[in-house]
């Protein structure tokens, strides 16, 4: 009896000579697709576009090589989107301020493709609470707490979404301002104790991911 064979160029799909079957083999995990954008000032209208560029980025920033795409031939039935200021940058960790006020003062808007709203609001509504939480007897450290210390933190949607590799991911955090309550300034990036004054936020798309097996 002929053992099965690869389908060329389709991963995880076998043909059955036997039977003249074709069985695609899937593999399935809960797991997050990330990625990382910089905000070097807190100007007004400062946007950052998600999952957009991936150049030069390792995997503790983004696990994903496609613009605005989940890997090919993967698919995530996504259950929570979670937001992570991160308390590391470049060189030193970034002032308790400038994590503070990316969570008070940025929003997020998340869609599928160009219509289909997925996430929106301010960011401190999708902390994740992954990261340091608590203090320590380090000279003037402290870690800031983002909430309960687990993914589980980041709110579950109302309604799964299910996401392949042709659907565009359009997420962009911006920058808002304090005109409502009549103020004229807006807040300025301290920076930490390297010089460095950026700040990382890493958005997390968490669900079920399916991939076929291999791939």
């Amino acid at each position: 009896m002929a053992s099965a064979v690869p389908v060329p160029e389709q991963p995880g799909r076998i043909y059955i000579p036997s039977t003249g079957a074709v069985v695609q083999q899937d593999q399935q995990y809960e797991g997050d697709y990330y990625d990382t954008v910089e905000f070097t000032s807190f100007a007004v209208g400062q946007k950052k576009i998600v999952f957009k560029d991936q150049a030069n980025k390792s995997l503790q920033f983004t696990n994903l090589t496609q613009t605005k795409r989940i890997p090919s031939y993967a698919k995530l039935k996504l259950q929570r989107v979670g937001v992570h200021i991160r308390q590391w940058d470049i060189s030193a960790r970034p002032s308790e301020n400038d994590v503070l006020c990316m969570y008070e003062m940025a929003h997020l808007r998340f869609t599928l493709g160009s219509t289909n709203l997925i996430a929106e609001g301010p960011l401190l509504v999708y902390a994740s609470g992954l990261g340091l939480t608590g203090i320590s007897n380090a000279n003037d450290f402290s870690a800031l707490s983002n909430g309960v210390a687990s993914q589980a933190a980041a709110p579950r949607l109302r309604e799964e979404s299910d996401i392949s590799d042709k659907i565009d991911l359009n997420c962009a955090i911006e920058m808002g301002d304090n005109a409502a309550w009549s103020a004229t300034t807006q807040p300025t990036i301290v920076g930490n104790k390297a010089g460095v004054a950026s700040v990382l936020a890493s958005v997390l798309l968490h669900g079920i991911i399916t991939r076929p097996l291999g791939s």
